[in-house]
Parts: C-alpha cells; structure tokens; sequence
C-alpha cells in the first residue's frame, strides 16, 4: 500500500505538471476559440472525483468499456483488456484517470502565474536575441518557480489524501491492488 500510494503520486504528479504546463504554455497565446478550449479543459476541476471515478470506470470496462471498443476497433488488441479487474492493469487505470482529473489544476494555475509574467520582461528577452526556449527556461519560469513550487506541493497533499476516484473506479481492489493509504485507512475504519 506504501509503494502504490508512492506511485500513485509520483506517476500522477508528474504527468499532471507536464502536460498541465505544456497546455497554460498553448493557452497563453492567442488564437481562434482559445477561450473554447480553456472551457474545455476546466471542465474536469468542476465535477466531484467520485464522480469521475464513476464515469473513468465505465471507460475502463472490460465488457462494455469505450476504451476497450475503440482499442478493438483501430486493431490495437485482440481481446479485451480487464483493465480494472486485473491487479496489472488497474493501478495504471486509476492513474490515467487522476492525471486527466488533476491536469485541470495545473493548468489554471500555471496559465494565472504565465499571464503574470511582465510584457517587458518577454520584450527585453527576445530585443537581447533569446529563442522560445531561452526564454522560457531563463525568463519564464524563475520569474514564476515560487508558484510551481506552490502549487506541486498542494498537489502532493491533495493526491496523496483523495481516494474518491479509487473509491469510484475500484474501490481498491482488485486484491487491494490499487489501494493508497488513504483509501485503505477509510476502508479499514468504516469496517
């Protein structure tokens, strides 16, 4: 339970960051139906993780999961994958779907801290000759490091102590295989 609530942040955390920073990264610039796509893309934070874990359990579904159909469909497996009923595959399940819940976060943060970032600073960047990425690695981010460091320690906390999509999808099985230790120690003292 130790080594899967480990995982179970570590893997999380870090696809939620990257990807969530790639997309504020996307969403700081202007294009056409941008404030589409930001509606879109907070969609995740305004539902309940149970909920979500509800929904991402019929995703996963051996029998009548749409991951499983379209998987067969495109010729990608031959059988269906017990995603949530197998103790390989169902640690992996719930962590796809708590880094689709959680990048949301990331990305509204992110996207706040980056609109932050003074217009003169950006000038100066690209007036001294600095690329996208010289600019990004040496303006950018030191100018908003304190909101990263922020915002992936809140992360840690709220990962480490939510597990309603656990509860949703698997309710720590199967065998106790995608338990964390907050959804055993819920399990344990409402037994």
């Amino acid at each position: 339970i130790l080594l899967n609530s480990i995982i179970w942040v570590v893997v999380s955390l870090f696809f939620q960051f990257s990807i969530g920073f790639v997309l504020a990264l996307y969403l700081n610039t202007k294009f056409r139906f941008s404030g589409l796509y930001q509606a879109i893309i907070f969609i995740p934070w305004a539902l309940s993780g149970f909920l979500m874990g509800l929904i991402w359990k019929w995703i996963f579904d051996e029998s009548f999961g749409v991951l499983n159909d379209a998987l067969l469909k495109l010729g990608l497996i031959d059988s269906r994958i017990p995603w949530l009923s197998n103790g390989n595959w169902g640690m992996a399940a719930v962590i796809i779907a708590n880094v689709w819940y959680g990048v949301t976060f990331f990305v509204i943060m992110i996207l706040a801290a980056l609109q932050g970032v003074p217009n003169e600073m950006l000038e100066a960047a690209e007036l001294d000759g600095a690329n996208r990425f010289q600019t990004l690695f040496k303006v950018i981010i030191p100018y908003i490091r304190a909101t990263l460091i922020l915002i992936v320690l809140l992360r840690i906390m709220w990962i480490t102590n939510s597990p309603d999509l656990i509860f949703g999808m698997t309710q720590g099985g199967p065998a106790g295989r995608t338990h964390i230790i907050s959804s055993w120690l819920i399990e344990k003292l409402t037994l």
